[in-house]
């Protein structure tokens, strides 16, 4: 299992690293020669429970800075966009022009957004995983409830 990620989601990378962590401990390896005792499946929807909790947060933190690069780019390209059109003035530029010196200006945040957007939608892709893997642990609870509990009653008969 990888390092614990830093504490603080502070950027895009952040909130990757915390997914990938939440990922890689809700999706282990499983051991086919393991029997699922009733403790285990208690101790992994404790698990699972601690994940769902952390990606809550891991998507709030990755969604507010979606936001902020959103907000940075639309800043930009309105910055840019006014200085576009003053130099349009000086040099005749034509709608083409424009456009491409818009993105040109407006490249890096371009970039800083679109990588929060996917930091963003790969958080909500593991919360869904998550989710996914409570309902699969859930069955398999009620799997092994039906498992004791037939090979109670065949002692008992």
């Amino acid at each position: 299992m990888s390092e614990l990620p830093p504490a603080r989601i502070t950027d895009p990378a952040s909130a990757v690293a915390w997914s990938h962590y939440v990922r890689e401990k809700v999706t282990p390896t499983p051991d086919p020669s393991h029997i699922v005792a009733p403790d285990d499946v208690i101790a992994e929807l404790q698990n699972l429970k601690a994940a769902a909790g952390r990606m809550v947060l891991v998507v709030k933190e990755a969604d507010d800075l979606r936001g902020t690069a959103a907000r940075a780019l639309a800043r930009a390209t309105a910055k840019a966009q006014m200085q576009v059109r003053e130099e349009a003035k000086a040099e005749k530029l034509t709608v083409d022009e424009k456009a491409a010196r818009v993105e040109q200006l407006t490249a890096t945040e371009a970039d800083e957004a679109a990588v929060a957007e996917r930091a963003y939608q790969y958080a909500r892709s593991v919360a869904r995983l998550v989710d996914d893997q409570k309902s699969a642990v859930q069955t398999i609870a009620r799997l092994v409830e039906l498992t004791f509990s037939l090979a109670g009653s065949r002692r008992a008969g």
